[in-house]
């Protein structure tokens, strides 16, 4: 089961954003979630403004890919 907005939103894909608010700083880690049962944190970062900036996405996205083929190219389906 996923954690439903505040907490995360959908990024990218299958890429979701775990959202954390301190007092002086909005913390998030970018993960997905693998064969169901696990879930694989990609990257963490301290967001600045309004929209996730593309290079953080795209550090995901890499991150995501690799650790899929490494996986042997197996994933939910």
């Amino acid at each position: 089961m996923l954690l439903k907005e505040p907490y995360t939103k959908q990024i990218k894909g299958k890429i979701r954003e775990l959202r954390i608010s301190e007092h002086t700083a909005e913390v998030r880690v970018l993960y997905f979630t693998f064969t169901n049962k696990k879930f694989i944190l990609l990257h963490g970062f301290i967001k600045k403004n309004g929209k996730t900036p593309v290079r953080e996405i795209d550090v995901a996205v890499k991150r995501m890919n690799d650790f899929i083929e490494c996986s042997g190219g197996k994933d939910e389906k």
